[in-house]
């Protein structure tokens, strides 16, 4: 089986869509003789910032001369992307012999109804004991508790933060969200959260107690943390940072936006939590931290083009936040998915708003843009309609010589990247 033919195979799955259960991980992966149990691992769960948690740890692990695996979701061009080791993307050739012992063990077993989430996570599985990792880094993809990573008995759990987000699955108020996501906590497994919301710590709580999993709140416990820093608006932060006793001056976080501090000081809380069995020195750390890969969050692609994966009303307030600081409006190429909450995202944005071109992703799942149209126009700004984002780059170009940021969906986000790598 080849890429293309491995990719054509794992999208034949679109159809079963999005249900979630163990049941057929778990047989799936049984047959494959359970890689995810031939190496260490950390679970990250939580609405937002879970990807930047999970590229902070890998950077810092492979820093300190460990063999890394990432395991994150969704991709921006190619499927490659969800699947590193020590910080460089699989080959396609590698990912297509994966996915054709995962397809070899569906047929064998005769397992219906699975889903492509887990035919992925299935592979990277098979790929990190393929290539006999110390430890995996594991991104949920949706909630936590039915999730198909939840397979896993990690060294420690990490939960970001919980908002509302798909709702129509998770639920619509933040106790039956945070439930879900502390659905990852395991017995005895200890819990690292950035959470505040007392709805939602009462909630981690609860579960942890029940799990006897010792909790660890980033915003009671100072003995690790971001101490002072200094926003460098277009070209990240400089911190400093206190770390397994130590005081770090100075540190260079490629990241742009205040948000990233929360997401740095759970990264290294949890690995001041499995320091026993992987150490990371401080030289690993701050080597580590300037490192970082994670495009597509507050990212300027050029000086006035900035993209950000933001899709939820708890993204859109760090990239309103973001933009208040840099002191700028922002002409907003606009595209979302049909199961995002567009009217409350729009509603926070829309102040930091010079105005809106609207569009939609090549994805089946984008939202009609003449909705956001009829919705924009109430709030009484500018706004157009493109037929791709490619198209509405060009118009914005046009109409502004300020900052232009494509936001929306990371598959909004895909198309454009799709677009500057086909112009090389």
């Amino acid at each position: 089986m080849n890429y293309q033919r491995s990719i054509e195979y794992l999208e034949s799955f679109q159809k079963e869509g999005m249900h979630l259960g163990l049941d057929r991980i778990r047989r799936l992966l049984s047959v494959l003789g359970d890689p995810h149990k031939k190496y260490m691992t950390i679970h990250v769960a939580g609405t937002n910032g879970k990807g930047s948690v999970c590229a902070i740890l890998s950077s810092i692990l492979n820093e300190a001369g460990y063999r890394v695996g990432l395991y994150t979701s969704p991709h921006l061009i190619d499927y490659t992307e969800r699947i590193r080791i020590c910080e460089k993307d699989i080959k396609a050739d590698e990912f297509a012999r994966s996915m054709g012992a995962v397809k070899e063990a569906a047929e064998r077993s005769n397992i219906k109804g699975l889903t492509v989430f887990e035919l992925l996570t299935a592979a990277a599985f098979l790929i990190f004991a393929a290539r006999k990792v110390d430890i995996a880094v594991i991104e949920t993809g949706l909630g936590g508790r039915l999730d198909a990573t939840n397979v896993i008995k990690p060294l420690v759990s990490i939960i970001t933060n919980i908002d509302l987000e798909h709702t129509q699955i998770l639920g619509k108020i933040i106790r039956k969200i945070a439930k879900e996501k502390a659905g990852i906590i395991k017995s005895g497994t200890p819990v690292v959260t950035q959470e505040r919301k007392e709805e939602a710590l009462s909630v981690i709580r609860r579960e942890c107690k029940k799990k006897r999993a010792s909790l660890i709140c980033m915003a009671d416990d100072r003995r690790v943390g971001v101490q002072n820093y200094e926003d460098r608006q277009k070209n990240g932060l400089k911190i400093d940072i206190l770390y397994d006793g130590e005081r770090l001056k100075g540190v260079r976080f490629p990241l742009n936006g205040k948000v990233q501090i929360r997401n740095i000081e759970a990264a290294l809380m949890a690995l001041m939590v499995i320091k026993d069995r992987f150490s990371a020195d401080k030289e690993a750390v701050i080597r580590g931290l300037s490192e970082v890969r994670w495009p597509a969050r507050l990212h300027f692609v050029s000086r006035n083009i900035m993209i950000d994966g933001a899709h939820n009303p708890s993204a859109a307030r760090f990239l309103r936040e973001y933009l208040e600081v840099l002191g700028e409006k922002a002409a907003f190429i606009l595209g979302m998915q049909r199961d995002k909450d567009f009217t409350a995202f729009i509603d926070i944005i829309a102040p930091v708003a010079s105005m809106f071109i609207v569009t939609r992703s090549g994805n089946k799942g984008a939202r009609d843009p003449s909705e956001f149209m009829r919705y924009i126009k109430k709030k009484k700004k500018k706004v157009r309609i493109a037929r791709s984002v490619g198209s509405g780059l060009i118009m914005a170009k046009k109409m502004t010589r300020g900052l232009i940021c494509i936001t929306g969906s990371i598959y909004l986000i895909g198309d454009y990247l799709a677009t500057l790598r086909s112009a090389k």
